[in-house]
């Protein structure tokens, strides 16, 4: 999951806590849109871009979430999907996988069929797929919300 945070001046901040309702909806629209915006470029990198699609799970699970209150507007952009955090970031180090519910392990390598009661799974590469796709749309996300907090500060 990703979070942006802006940070600025106190006059800012109260001036921003001082704007109407209206503007405050107005904001939290602009925020929305730039998070729905971002979302869609997760998933197209997960097309195929950073990773091969084998069930889509992943690419589907990734959700936004806009919060409102009194003094700010929030958008996150993330996925609730386990292994979503390690493709992002990736695994330094091997681990161990063994058979649970059966005696073996089935796998195919280079068209042969091979059965084994455990496998060491390799170090898994970093595969960012969110905090590129924040850092390829930060120009437009900060873009946008410079719009729109001009637009509710000139209201």
């Amino acid at each position: 999951m990703i979070t942006v945070e802006l940070i600025g001046d106190r006059a800012l901040i109260a001036r921003l806590d001082a704007i109407p309702t209206r503007e405050r909806h107005e904001l939290a629209r602009a925020v929305t849109k730039l998070a729905l915006k971002l979302q869609r470029k997760v998933q197209r990198k997960l097309s195929g871009q950073v990773l091969k699609v084998r069930t889509g799970t992943l690419r589907s699970s990734i959700n936004t979430e806009t919060r409102t209150s009194e003094s700010e507007v929030t958008a996150t952009v993330g996925t609730n999907v386990k292994y979503g955090r390690f493709q992002e970031f990736g695994v330094s180090h091997a681990w161990l996988i063994e058979a649970r519910n059966a005696r073996s392990l089935r796998f195919e390598i280079g068209g042969r069929t091979i059965f084994r009661r455990s496998v060491r799974h390799p170090p898994l590469p970093e595969r960012s797929f969110l905090r590129s796709a924040l850092a390829e749309m930060r120009p437009q996300i900060e873009a946008g919300l410079t719009a729109a907090v001009d637009a509710a500060l000139k209201e």
